[in-house]
């Protein structure tokens, strides 16, 4: 039987386990500590269970910036964006231009820089369907 690194030992829901040749666990007919008891009626139960991110939500949260959205995160979660996309894969009927390969994992390329030319974003004429190797290595990166 194959371990964990860290746990002693590993169970599998709906087997039975040994340890140095003896069954782990229930016997027939044991009844668990803890059966029939509520948190109303037993005080071992009745505690909060400690979250990890408590805290640290909204403006108590190191990174909070008054609620504000970079405006490149907020223009490429958008609907227009969106659609903008769509659009040029629709176009391109879902095809690489550089490779002419249909479908999989496409990414639509602004042929004018998104940075630097705002009122050409949104225009279908400025995209290209690239898949994700060719478009990596466009840019020179690897997309995972």
């Amino acid at each position: 039987m194959a371990f964990k690194k860290g746990n002693k030992y590993r169970f599998r829901k709906g087997q039975t386990h040994y340890l140095n040749g003896k069954r782990m666990g229930l016997k027939n007919g044991h009844i668990p500590w803890n059966k029939g008891l509520t948190k109303e009626t037993d005080s071992r139960l009745n505690y909060e269970r400690p979250t990890k991110f408590k805290g640290i939500k909204g403006k108590l949260s190191p990174n909070w910036k008054d609620g504000r959205t970079p405006i490149n995160q907020s223009i490429r979660t958008s609907k227009k964006y969106k659609d903008w996309r769509e659009s040029v894969f629709a176009l391109d009927d879902y095809t690489c231009l550089l490779c002419d390969k249909q479908g999989g994992h496409l990414h639509a390329h602004h042929i004018k820089q998104f940075a630097k030319y705002p009122k050409e974003r949104f225009n279908i004429a400025n995209g290209i369907t690239m898949c994700r190797k060719c478009h990596g290595d466009l840019h020179g990166k690897v997309w995972k």
